[in-house]
């Protein structure tokens, strides 16, 4: 019954254009609509890890038509949908690969963009995140930049939504879903030598340590 609730609020307050494709949740739909915004490059390749059903691309190609698009998945089946949704959208500049975020399958330095959103909930210590962080980091230029967004473990509502995660949430299929301290994801970027430029919250306007969402750019050093 509890999942039944869930699956209908969680459908309820999606985006109309996202509904009932993994990650269409609105907190999702958010942190892609403020990243989309964030990656306003004229020109340049963009990597997504993780891009599931294609969501966030979809919004970069209609934002820019010339940004060479690529995402990275170890689901077939979500692969598939990408690429479905891509040509959908008239997007012709993409490539969608199968393949694991924690082995690189791409030459050193050749994105302006690595971005990693909705993903990092899923890894559940530190370690997988800097191990993540440090391929994002090999194939980002030197004048690029990556783009990260985890939970806050400091907004308590969102700490206890998901230690109690697998009791209402089906579609984890054995993942944990995990929120981090900023100084925790700060200490990492800065031991792999990242400066970080950009620092955004989500959520919570009105108390922005406690807010559920952090945004985060950053830079080689």
């Amino acid at each position: 019954m509890i999942k039944k609730i869930y699956q209908f609020l969680y459908y309820l307050f999606s985006n109309k254009h996202e509904r009932g494709e993994q990650n269409s949740g609105y907190f999702q739909g958010l942190i892609r609509r403020r990243v989309a915004e964030l990656c306003g490059l004229e020109r340049g390749r963009v990597l997504e890890i993780g891009q599931g059903a294609g969501l966030l691309l979809e919004k970069l190609s209609k934002g820019n038509p010339y940004l060479g698009l690529y995402g990275i998945d170890k689901s077939l089946e979500l692969s598939i949908r990408a690429i479905k949704r891509l040509e959908s959208a008239n997007c012709r500049n993409f490539s969608i690969l199968l393949a694991d975020a924690y082995k690189t399958v791409f030459k050193e330095a050749i994105f302006d963009k690595v971005i990693c959103i909705n993903f990092i909930i899923n890894i559940d210590s530190l370690a997988g995140i800097k191990e993540l962080l440090r391929e994002m980091k090999y194939v980002c230029s030197p004048q690029g930049s990556i783009i990260l967004e985890f939970r806050n473990s400091r907004n308590l509502l969102f700490l206890f939504k998901y230690k109690c995660a697998a009791f209402y949430d089906g579609t984890l299929n054995g993942l944990t879903a995990n929120c981090y301290r900023l100084e925790d994801i700060e200490a990492v970027l800065n031991s792999l030598n990242f400066k970080i430029i950009r620092k955004e919250t989500l959520g919570m306007p009105f108390c922005k340590k406690l807010a559920p969402i952090i945004i985060i750019e950053a830079k080689k050093i």
